[in-house]
C-alpha cells in the first residue's frame, strides 16, 4: 500500500480538514511514487488522515481526496462526487444567458488540467 507518513505535528491542518499536503510536511513515502496515485496519508503515530492524490513534483505534494477512511477512491466515488455536485449547482444556479444549465458548462478540475466533463460516461445527469 502507497502511504505517506506525515512529520509530527504536520497533522493539524489535515484535521482541520484542509486538502493539501506540502512537501515539507512529509516524512516518508512508502511505496511507489507514482504521480496521480492514491495514497493512504498517516500521522506520524500511524492515525489515519486521508486518502489523497500524490505529485512527486509540486509543493503541494498531495491533494486529499477524502478524509473517510472507509471511503474507496474509485469510478464510483467520482460519480458520487460529481452527482452531489450537479445537484448543488442546479439548486443554486438558474438557467440564464450568462449561465447555461447544461452539461457543456460543467468541468471538474483535476491538478492544474482542467477537464470539460461532456463524456456521459459519468452517468446521465441532464
Amino acid at each position: 500500500m502507497q502511504t505517506l507518513i506525515l512529520k509530527p505535528g504536520k497533522e493539524r491542518s489535515l484535521l482541520r480538514r484542509h486538502p493539501w499536503i506540502f512537501a515539507n510536511a512529509i516524512d516518508r513515502v512508502e511505496g511507489r511514487q507514482v504521480s496521480g496515485a492514491t495514497f493512504v496519508v498517516r500521522s506520524h503515530s500511524g492515525q489515519f488522515l486521508a486518502r489523497a492524490a500524490f505529485s512527486p513534483v509540486s509543493q503541494i505534494r498531495a491533494r486529499v481526496w477524502s478524509f473517510d477512511e472507509a471511503e474507496p477512491i474509485d469510478h464510483a466515488f467520482f460519480k458520487r462526487r460529481i452527482a452531489a455536485a450537479a445537484a448543488y449547482r442546479r439548486a443554486w444556479v438558474h438557467d440564464t444567458d450568462a449561465v447555461p444549465n447544461n452539461w457543456r458548462y460543467y468541468r471538474y478540475r483535476v491538478y492544474e488540467r482542467v477537464i470539460p466533463l461532456r463524456n456521459m460516461i459519468w452517468g446521465n445527469f441532464e
